[in-house]
């Protein structure tokens, strides 16, 4: 179901997997012993540092809508909650599911992801025929960049997907799923994709050589990203950052990024220290603010609907609180995830896949990935479910 939805309507993603996750074998274990999930140990494991950061960021979600330009978006707070309960039980459900039900499950993900890879790999490949002949858009163009989005699910499985095929069915058929992945990542037409592919790739293969080191460097500089972007976006000078990507070449997509992220800057120096509130980002971008570059007559506006960056994209709307809270995420996730790889079979293994995961997503962020869009934060979860999908052993 994901690689069709992937291909055909990505934003499908969301509902999809929150109905098939109540369909994992370990539900029947959980619904009859919720306690360990829910109880909390003293002190608290890095997973549940994470969850609890998490809660309080779309707490204080709904708290800033007391000062959004947008209130009516406080439904943020209660959607994305509800998404991230369920993910959160479903991730549990499979990992107290037995080695039989575990197998099956491990089968389905490289059968899903591998015919996820093919049927991208083709799309891009042919120039979009699926979505030409199938698609509810009459644009061709609209139809294309529509399968990119898919794709950005593909590239954060890629390496769980990697890991699962190479021990169901061998390296050479692992190698060849790398390929369809390449393949797809080439043609369809996103740039943030092939960097985060880039980016994941590289991290992917520092831990599989130096596992503990790569693992810490990738959540540092997850967390240092999340930090300096914006002192980065507020120093720099809007006209100079402007005009140094037109002199450079660059797309008039990445020049407008260039263009959000100062803007960004100076909007989050002037809300600190709470933030604009919930969806604040978008009022901005209503507002309709162009930009004349004069030096090739074209004008942008100075903010699209969301900055392309999620770490200013946090401080623009929800300020030094939601950053701390961003920042407890990271450090649970951090903490898990070395749990995670001093307990596994082969550390280098499993280093190599939550690197490659995180450095991925670490890409994305930097380059276009919004706060508010449930299908993006389900694809983040459906990738950490396919982290523990990869590492379980049977």
């Amino acid at each position: 179901m994901l690689a069709l939805l992937a291909l055909m309507a990505h934003r499908g993603i969301a509902p999809a997997m929150l109905f098939a996750l109540l369909a994992l074998p370990g539900w029947a274990r959980l619904r009859g012993d919720m306690s360990g999930f829910l109880r909390f140990s003293t002190p608290l494991k890095p997973a549940q540092i994470a969850c609890l950061a998490v809660s309080m960021f779309y707490l204080w979600t709904g708290v800033s809508a007391l000062w959004s330009p947008m209130p009516e978006k406080v439904d943020w707070s209660w959607r994305m909650g509800i998404a991230h309960v369920v993910l959160a039980l479903g991730v549990y459900g499979f990992a107290v599911a037995g080695p039989h039900d575990a197998v099956r499950i491990k089968k389905a993900f490289a059968f899903g992801v591998v015919l996820m890879a093919a049927l991208l790999a083709i799309e891009g490949a042919s120039g979009g025929f699926f979505r030409a002949t199938f698609g509810a858009n009459d644009d061709p163009y609209v139809n294309f960049i529509a399968v990119g989005r898919g794709a950005v699910l593909l590239t954060l499985l890629v390496w769980p997907g990697y890991l699962v095929v190479e021990d169901l069915y061998g390296r050479v058929a692992a190698r060849l799923f790398l390929t369809l992945v390449a393949v797809a990542v080439a043609f369809l037409p996103i740039d943030a994709n092939v960097f985060a592919f880039g980016v994941g790739a590289a991290f992917f293969v520092a831990a599989s050589i130096w596992p503990q080191r790569a693992l810490d460097i990738v959540f540092f500089v997850l967390a240092a990203a999340l930090l300096l972007n914006p002192v980065v976006a507020a120093v720099v000078p809007f006209e100079a950052a402007v005009y140094a990507g037109v002199d450079m070449g660059l797309p008039m997509s990445w020049v407008q990024r260039i263009m959000a992220w100062s803007t960004a800057g100076s909007e989050i120096a002037a809300t600190f220290p709470l933030g604009g509130g919930v969806e604040y980002a978008r009022f901005i971008a209503r507002q309709d603010v162009y930009y004349d570059i004069t030096s090739i007559d074209v004008s942008l506006r100075v903010m699209p609907m969301h900055p392309h960056n999620t770490f200013l994209h946090i401080w623009m709307d929800l300020g030094l609180v939601g950053a701390v809270c961003a920042l407890g995420v990271i450090f649970g996730a951090w903490r898990a995830a070395r749990n995670s790889v001093e307990n596994a079979a082969s550390h280098a293994k499993a280093a190599a896949v939550i690197a490659g995961v995180v450095g991925a997503f670490l890409a994305y962020a930097l380059t276009e990935w919004s706060l508010w869009q449930v299908w993006r934060i389900t694809a983040l979860w459906i990738a950490f479910l396919a982290i523990f999908i990869s590492l379980k052993r049977v």
